[in-house]
């Protein structure tokens, strides 16, 4: 199973600025959170432009050792405690959504859940020889932003956090579990 936010521009995508239950686009399944994405416009173009915004704040590098140690010490607790985790996300500002084939899920604060994957661990660490990935951080003092991408078929995890008022928040999230 490959955890990430695939990335194809044949197949679209709901994101954070689009209620398509009450634009009528796509067609909602049986669970109220989860859409089918059979006629909605391309919403990959928010996805994109949010992930551009966040390369463009910093180079990208492949090196752990370029993180600020105030982003760690925030990303520690992030992925080990769940309040604090849902009080540091910036669900008005939030572009987030977890695909899964033909269907996705916009993220909100009703439907998150406690993520405590660690990126880290897993960091161009990739085990399957037949898969080839770019993993990237890009870091500054006010900016996060780390992807997957698997080469065969694009990127496939994405997440960003922006340092607001001091402290750190999480405001793009992407996966795909297809």
């Amino acid at each position: 199973m490959t955890l990430g936010c695939f990335h194809s521009k044949k197949r679209e995508v709901v994101s954070r600025h689009i209620d398509i239950s009450k634009s009528g686009s796509g067609e909602m399944s049986s669970d109220s959170n989860e859409y089918y994405l059979s006629s909605v416009t391309n919403p990959w173009d928010i996805i994109d432009s949010t992930a551009k915004g966040f390369r463009s704040k910093a180079k990208p590098s492949q090196d752990l050792k370029s993180i600020n140690a105030d982003f760690l010490d925030f990303y520690e607790k992030f992925i080990s405690d769940s309040l604090f985790q849902y009080e540091r996300i910036k669900f008005h500002r939030l572009t987030g959504i977890i695909s899964e084939c033909d269907t996705a899920i916009t993220l909100n604060a009703s439907n998150w859940l406690f993520k405590n994957w660690n990126f880290m661990l897993y960091f161009n660490k990739h085990e399957d020889p037949d898969e080839t990935w770019s993993d990237f951080i890009y870091s500054s003092d006010s900016t996060f932003y780390y992807e997957f991408i698997l080469e065969e078929v694009g990127m496939v995890y994405q997440a960003g956090f922006e340092k607001l008022n001091e402290s750190w928040y999480l405001t793009f999230y992407c996966e795909s579990n297809c």
